[in-house]
């Protein structure tokens, strides 16, 4: 019981640490989906300004949009290892099958 109780509390803390994750990925996708009405909205704003202008505006944005998912990604990255994952590469290295999957 008490074996299966601490399973549980692991499993249960992992998917917790999880949430911030997801949430910040789907403030992601909230953000693009804004980012497409506001253009929708602003067509008639932005066509006054420049081609510069409009490229500067859009790679504002995609700067910001990509910052947000790198932070996203490490903080991913971070919360996998506090519980014990960690990335392995076995590029170049021998086929072992007690610690690599044959996926191919």
């Amino acid at each position: 019981q008490e074996v299966s109780n601490a399973k549980d509390f692991a499993i249960t803390k992992f998917a917790k640490d999880l949430l911030e994750v997801t949430d910040n990925f789907q403030r992601a996708l909230n953000y693009l989906e804004e980012l497409k009405n506001d253009n929708k909205n602003n067509e008639q704003e932005n066509a006054n300004k420049s081609e510069t202008e409009k490229l500067k505006i859009k790679l504002d944005l995609y700067n910001d949009f990509s910052e947000g998912v790198i932070i996203t990604k490490d903080n991913l990255i971070k919360t996998l290892k506090l519980h014990g994952v960690i990335e392995y590469s076995p590029t170049n290295e021998k086929f072992d099958p007690n610690i690599h999957e044959a996926l191919v």
